[in-house]
Parts: structure tokens; C-alpha cells; sequence
């Protein structure tokens, strides 16, 4: 009796176990397919009005980085944006940042970013970033094909390899 009671103890806790898995690894397939495509969502630009990601212009692809006007790494990514602006055109950039509008304001200044008709900006929560996205790490660079399917997310993407990223 003894005997049978541990083995049906032993079954039942294997079946919870595998029913588990098999939840977790649902749960992480859904999540994965919600973050692999430019989520929709509206963002504040740094005149403070509210603007949305479908508005953004369909070029041949996206890059959204999540940025601090702190950050050096970040500092670094703008200005190679800004330097080979001629070359990424054909990209529409997405800054976003939790700071405050007025510091978004003076980092974009700063590299000339706001004369590029292609480069975008506001402010958006950390609950928006973590929900649209799945990360509350910044900085964060996301890149999107023209068809808004994420083809690479890493702490940083060089900007002048957006065209071999996107060709692959």
C-alpha cells in the first residue's frame, strides 16, 4: 500500500511537471511571436504631442533605440547616425527615451537629428517599453525590415550596417 501510494505520488508530480513545461514554453513562444513585429503604440515627441509608430514613414526598414541622454553608448550611436545621414535615408528612426522631453530635446539637438526627416523622437514609459517590447534595458536597439518583422535586437547596432543587417 505504502509502495503504491509513492508511485502515485511520483505520477501526479510528473504530470504537474510536464503540464508546467508545456505552459512555460507556450507562454514563451506567445511572447516571442507578440515582440517580432514594430509594436503599435503612441509616444510623446518633444513639442509634447502625443504621436504614434504607425504614423512613422515606410522606408526600408526601422530602427528604434531605446536611449538615456546620459548615456555614452548612446551619445556615440546618434552621432554616427547624424554623420552618415546621407547613407540611412532610406531608414526611419525611432528614439525613444523615459527622460524628460526637455533632455530627449537637447540630445537630438545636439547631433542635428531633429533636421533629418527620417529620425523620430519622444518620450515613452518604462511600462510601455517593457510591454511593447520586452525590455526594460537602456540602451536597446531594435531593427525592423520595411515589413516591420524584427530582424535583430541587441544592446547596440552599428548604423552603417543597417543594409547588410536588412539584406540578409
Amino acid at each position: 500500500m505504502k509502495g503504491l501510494f509513492v508511485r502515485l505520488a511520483y505520477f501526479i508530480s510528473l504530470i504537474v511537471i510536464i503540464v508546467a513545461l508545456v505552459i512555460f514554453f507556450i507562454k514563451k513562444a506567445e511572447r516571442r511571436k507578440v515582440f517580432s513585429t514594430l509594436p503599435e503604440f503612441s509616444f510623446i515627441d518633444v513639442n509634447g504631442t502625443w504621436n504614434k509608430t504607425t504614423y512613422l514613414p515606410e522606408l526600408n526598414g526601422y530602427v528604434v533605440i531605446l536611449f538615456n541622454p546620459g548615456c555614452e553608448a548612446c551619445h556615440i550611436e546618434a552621432k554616427e547616425i547624424s554623420e552618415n545621414r546621407g547613407d540611412l535615408q532610406n531608414y526611419t528612426f525611432l528614439f525613444l527615451s523615459p527622460d524628460s522631453l526637455s533632455k530627449i530635446k537637447s540630445f537630438i539637438m545636439k547631433y542635428h537629428l531633429h533636421v533629418m526627416d527620417n529620425v523620430f523622437y519622444g518620450q515613452v514609459g518604462f511600462d510601455t517599453i517593457s510591454a511593447k517590447f520586452g525590455k526594460s534595458v537602456i540602451p536597446w536597439t531594435f531593427v525592423y525590415n520595411k515589413n516591420k518583422k524584427l530582424v535583430k535586437s541587441e544592446l547596440y547596432v552599428p548604423p552603417f550596417d543597417l543594409d547588410k543587417i536588412l539584406s540578409e
